[in-house]
């Protein structure tokens, strides 16, 4: 009975944070958006590119932060990419980061209550409350 109120806490504090921080997103009057379709178009019928490089580039650079594909991480030791770090020193992100980024914003009620009809995905400015989200999208993912 007390685990199970314990994680009905965690998860309306889950909720919380969610919510407050898809209100800071969407608050920013410079917010970029994206979408999922667009994002795995691949550029010009290429079949060996599963992503379309211009969003990621456009996501990376509103962020601050660099993305690393995943075959070019491979055999670097480098602590900037460790999952120990604290999210206001991460510097890059990968394809998971942002598919959990984009699970928790698709997840949050604010979002499903306006953008029904569009399945656009705000970008934040902030990488801090990018880092929040994905942490929210891997933890809803791994339920």
């Amino acid at each position: 009975m007390k685990l199970l109120a314990l994680s009905d806490s965690e998860k309306e504090y889950q909720d919380s944070d969610l919510e407050n921080s898809i209100i800071k997103i969407l608050s920013d009057n410079n917010s970029s958006f994206f979408n999922l379709a667009a994002l795995f178009e691949a550029e010009g019928g290429r079949e060996e590119e599963v992503i379309n490089i211009e969003i990621i580039n456009k996501i990376a650079n509103t962020l601050g932060l660099l993305f690393i594909n995943p075959k070019e991480r491979e055999g670097k030791v480098c602590f900037a990419n460790s999952q120990d770090l604290r999210p206001d020193f991460k510097q890059s992100f990968v394809l998971l980061d942002l598919l959990n980024f984009s699970s928790a914003v698709l997840h949050s009620r604010i979002y499903r209550q306006g953008k029904q009809d569009f399945l656009e995905i705000p970008i934040p400015s902030d990488s801090c409350i990018f880092w929040q989200l994905v942490q929210i999208g891997s933890n809803l993912r791994n339920k």
